[in-house]
């Protein structure tokens, strides 16, 4: 099982960057969890329903969960 085209490696990554956010969260808090969640169910939103703009919906989905999770950490 491999990605075969490039919209499954742009969707991979960042489905693997959530798990990572989940897994810090189960030692680290909730608001982990919670980042993690939402950039999968982001990342799947995108991948099953956005293909032609795809890349482009990650470029904002990736971009601003980086930002934003920023400043609402950045707030704790």
């Amino acid at each position: 099982m491999w990605p075969v085209n490039a919209r499954q490696v742009a969707a991979f990554i960042p489905l693997l960057v959530a798990v990572t956010y989940v897994l810090r969260g189960i030692w680290s808090g909730i608001r982990y969890v919670g980042l993690g969640i939402a950039v999968s169910a982001f990342t799947l939103l995108g991948f099953f329903l956005v293909k032609d703009h795809f890349f482009l919906w990650m470029a904002v989905v990736g971009g601003g969960s980086l930002i934003l999770a920023s400043i609402w950490f950045r707030r704790v």
